[in-house]
Protein backbone atom coordinates (compact mmCIF):
# COMPACT_ATOMS: atom_id res chain seq x y z
CA UNK A 1 0.00 0.00 0.00
CA UNK A 2 2.71 2.18 0.90
CA UNK A 3 4.39 1.91 -2.79
CA UNK A 4 0.77 2.55 -4.36
CA UNK A 5 0.21 5.45 -2.57
CA UNK A 6 3.37 6.94 -3.85
CA UNK A 7 3.19 5.77 -7.32
CA UNK A 8 -0.67 7.57 -7.02
CA UNK A 9 1.15 10.89 -5.68
CA UNK A 10 3.72 10.66 -8.33
CA UNK A 11 1.43 10.46 -11.05
CA UNK A 12 -1.33 13.16 -9.71
CA UNK A 13 1.83 15.00 -9.47
CA UNK A 14 3.05 14.55 -13.12
CA UNK A 15 -0.69 14.51 -14.43
CA UNK A 16 -1.45 17.75 -12.47
CA UNK A 17 -4.80 15.65 -11.37
CA UNK A 18 -5.90 15.01 -7.89
CA UNK A 19 -7.88 11.57 -7.64
CA UNK A 20 -10.27 11.41 -5.30
CA UNK A 21 -11.65 8.16 -5.65
CA UNK A 22 -12.41 7.04 -1.93
CA UNK A 23 -14.91 10.20 -1.39
CA UNK A 24 -16.37 9.70 -4.39
CA UNK A 25 -17.18 6.03 -3.29
CA UNK A 26 -18.11 7.33 0.03
CA UNK A 27 -20.55 9.63 -1.41
CA UNK A 28 -22.11 7.01 -3.71
CA UNK A 29 -22.49 4.64 -0.92
CA UNK A 30 -23.96 7.24 2.24
CA UNK A 31 -28.09 7.13 1.95
CA UNK A 32 -28.67 3.79 0.00
CA UNK A 33 -29.20 -0.12 1.52
CA UNK A 34 -29.46 -3.08 -0.01
CA UNK A 35 -33.34 -4.17 -0.66
CA UNK A 36 -34.42 -5.97 2.20
CA UNK A 37 -34.48 -9.97 1.66
CA UNK A 38 -36.16 -12.37 2.98
CA UNK A 39 -34.68 -15.99 2.88
CA UNK A 40 -36.64 -16.50 -0.07
CA UNK A 41 -35.18 -13.93 -1.97
CA UNK A 42 -35.48 -10.11 -3.25
CA UNK A 43 -39.08 -9.37 -4.58
CA UNK A 44 -39.14 -8.64 -8.02
CA UNK A 45 -40.29 -6.02 -10.32
CA UNK A 46 -43.41 -6.49 -12.68
CA UNK A 47 -41.04 -5.98 -15.39
CA UNK A 48 -38.63 -8.74 -14.38
CA UNK A 49 -41.38 -11.17 -13.43
CA UNK A 50 -42.66 -10.62 -16.88
CA UNK A 51 -39.48 -11.42 -18.45
CA UNK A 52 -38.57 -14.58 -16.70
CA UNK A 53 -42.57 -15.81 -17.81
CA UNK A 54 -41.13 -15.19 -21.21
CA UNK A 55 -38.19 -18.04 -20.72
CA UNK A 56 -39.42 -21.67 -21.96
CA UNK A 57 -38.46 -24.37 -19.80
CA UNK A 58 -37.65 -27.48 -21.74
CA UNK A 59 -37.49 -30.77 -20.32
CA UNK A 60 -34.87 -32.50 -18.96
CA UNK A 61 -34.61 -35.11 -21.54
CA UNK A 62 -32.09 -36.99 -19.40
CA UNK A 63 -35.04 -37.29 -16.36
CA UNK A 64 -37.71 -38.17 -19.09
CA UNK A 65 -35.25 -41.27 -20.44
CA UNK A 66 -34.83 -41.93 -23.99
CA UNK A 67 -37.96 -40.94 -26.27
CA UNK A 68 -40.29 -43.83 -27.68
CA UNK A 69 -38.69 -42.80 -31.46
CA UNK A 70 -35.20 -43.63 -29.97
CA UNK A 71 -36.66 -46.64 -28.16
CA UNK A 72 -38.21 -47.95 -31.37
CA UNK A 73 -35.03 -47.75 -33.08
CA UNK A 74 -32.92 -49.29 -30.62
CA UNK A 75 -35.39 -52.32 -30.70
CA UNK A 76 -35.33 -52.47 -34.30
CA UNK A 77 -31.46 -52.28 -34.68
CA UNK A 78 -31.49 -55.25 -32.37
CA UNK A 79 -34.20 -57.17 -34.08
CA UNK A 80 -32.00 -56.65 -37.20
CA UNK A 81 -28.36 -57.54 -35.92
CA UNK A 82 -29.96 -60.94 -34.49
CA UNK A 83 -31.58 -61.49 -37.76
CA UNK A 84 -28.48 -60.94 -39.68
CA UNK A 85 -25.93 -62.38 -37.14
CA UNK A 86 -23.86 -59.24 -37.10
CA UNK A 87 -23.42 -56.91 -34.40
CA UNK A 88 -23.41 -53.64 -35.31
CA UNK A 89 -21.24 -50.58 -33.79
CA UNK A 90 -21.87 -47.00 -34.99
CA UNK A 91 -18.88 -45.16 -36.05
CA UNK A 92 -17.80 -42.90 -32.98
CA UNK A 93 -18.93 -45.49 -30.11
Amino acid sequence: MIATNKNLADSEKNLGHHWELAVQLDADIRGKSDPICASSGCPKSEYTEAEEAKIVQYPDPHAQGLDSDIINTHTHEAAASDRLGHNWIPEGY
